[in-house]
């Protein structure tokens, strides 16, 4: 079985919906970016973490641009990181990322949906997604904690 190519295309409407999401997260990461470099220069540790959400926006526009088999799942794994990033965040910056997660998750049910995929294994995927980027993200904060302050 090939992973690459999924027998079914992804629609027209799941493109937009991952279009728009996309969008929205360059959009407000470009706009979060200006105006902190404008203050003071960009941390390495935000930095990444900006990088990394606008990276996940793009692999899932791209996943379904290509019809890849597993285009919902890695909308499933990228709205994981991103409820995770927004509540880790203490809803400051990641507040404003809680709308792309809620067009990622919307994408990702609405796939499940049309094309008759598992939502509640996902679901699961999901969560271990959550609970994976939290574990990293505290690991890396600890990380750089350790190396700036010692």
């Amino acid at each position: 079985m090939d992973i690459l190519k999924s027998p079914v295309k992804s629609s027209r409407s799941e493109l937009i919906i991952a279009g728009i999401g996309t969008t929205v997260c360059l959009v407000i990461t470009m706009a979060i970016w200006s105006s902190l470099v404008s203050n003071q220069p960009i941390w390495l540790l935000p930095g990444a973490y900006f990088l990394e959400l606008m990276a996940g926006a793009v692999i899932c526009f791209l996943a379904f641009l290509i019809s890849l088999q597993r285009a919902s799942l890695i909308s499933w794994i990228y709205s994981g990181i991103l409820v995770v990033f927004s509540i880790l965040t203490g809803f400051t910056v990641g507040l404003l990322y809680f709308p792309v997660f809620i067009i990622f998750l919307g994408l990702s049910i609405y796939s499940d949906l049309k094309h008759k995929r598992p939502i509640l294994a996902h679901l699961g995927i999901f969560l271990g997604a959550g609970v994976i980027q939290s574990g990293v993200m505290l690991a890396i904060v600890r990380i750089y904690t350790l190396y700036v302050y010692h």
